[in-house]
């Protein structure tokens, strides 16, 4: 008997009282956290005996401006925040296993626009409307220091997020690339410029393994790329032994911009669109390209800016929009 892919919808939270910008889950999986234009973090879990998501945790004075982006450490002993006040803020797990703000990062001249840990939990990545990227590394007593300033890109930089397991940074921008720094010494330099969308690029995920990647921009398209060894014939990338290429490109599938995209552990991509669908695309075992499996239409009342999946139970998905909601989803195929 074919079974037919689904997108099954389980549950939905209110509390933000404005778009809901961004959710993130803890490496374990127990711990929701999203922010909004509602200037507060809300940090969810479940509540027993029921099995429902509740808040348990609120912050709602650290930012003056929209807060657009959070990021758990690996060990989600910290989280941090990017705000478009121009500052981002840092959150410690006390042992009582509540979050306390512990740290503000000032420096950026516009708006803060995402906030990224490394693998390693001691260096936070933050990017900006001023075009820049900044690398901080933290020190004793929870204070921050900037090591290196990235200045490459022409635009307001959407993102950034480091490499899972290689000593590499990326991040993408509305000048329509994507950028690869990789560390030289103590600083941070251009190894590569990635250029395959036709205008803005919201937002890309690594696959679990790190050799790939998922981008997707206003131009509706998603593209994936391979992370490959140099050869002498790559003259575009400047600096590492890597080289980025693109290997597929999906179109004519979403009608309107992609703000979202996240890579499950168990190789399955969801996008959140403007179009306010969400969709799922799971690799082909014959073509070995990704193929759209699942069209969940209206799963928000509209724009869906963001989807991601849980590490642990890799068939959660919870995905927030501008309706001010966030939804879990579990899919099935």
């Amino acid at each position: 008997m074919t079974t037919t892919a689904q997108l099954i919808p389980l549950e939905e939270t209110t509390g933000h009282e404005d778009h809901t910008w961004c959710v993130c889950w803890t490496k374990d999986g127990n711990l929701l956290a999203s922010c909004g234009a509602d200037k507060s973090i809300r940090l969810w879990n479940r509540r027993q005996p029921d099995n429902k998501w509740v808040c348990r945790q609120t912050f709602e004075s650290a930012h003056e401006r929209t807060i657009r982006r959070i990021d758990f450490s690996a060990d989600g002993k910290f989280l941090a925040a990017a705000s478009f006040d121009s500052t981002a803020s840092v959150y410690e797990m006390m042992q009582n296993g509540l979050y306390e703000l512990v740290s503000t990062l000032e420096g950026h001249e516009n708006e803060v626009k995402a906030s990224s840990w490394d693998r390693t939990g001691t260096k936070l990545a933050t990017c900006s409307r001023d075009k820049s990227v900044w690398v901080w590394e933290m020190l004793a007593d929870m204070e921050f220091e900037c090591i290196s300033v990235c200045s490459g890109h022409s635009q307001d930089v959407k993102n950034v997020k480091w490499h899972p397991q290689k000593e590499m940074l990326l991040s993408c921008s509305y000048d329509d690339t994507i950028k690869v720094w990789q560390s030289d010494s103590d600083d941070y330099c251009l190894a590569q410029t990635l250029e395959g969308h036709a205008s803005t690029v919201w937002d890309f995920a690594f696959s679990p393994d790190g050799n790939y990647l998922a981008s997707v921009g206003e131009d509706k398209k998603l593209l994936i790329w391979e992370c490959q060894i140099k050869s002498a014939s790559d003259t575009n990338v400047y600096t590492g032994k890597y080289v980025w290429k693109l290997i597929q490109k999906i179109e004519n599938v979403h009608s309107r911009s992609i703000y979202s995209v996240d890579w499950s552990v168990n190789n399955v991509i969801a996008t959140g669109c403007s179009d306010n669908a969400i969709r799922i695309f799971v690799k082909d075992p014959t073509s070995n390209e990704f193929v759209l499996k699942v069209t969940k239409s209206n799963a928000h009342l509209s724009d869906i800016n963001c989807v991601a999946w849980n590490p642990q139970v890799p068939s959660l998905l919870a995905s927030c929009g501008d309706d001010e909601l966030i939804k879990f989803w579990q899919f099935s195929i």
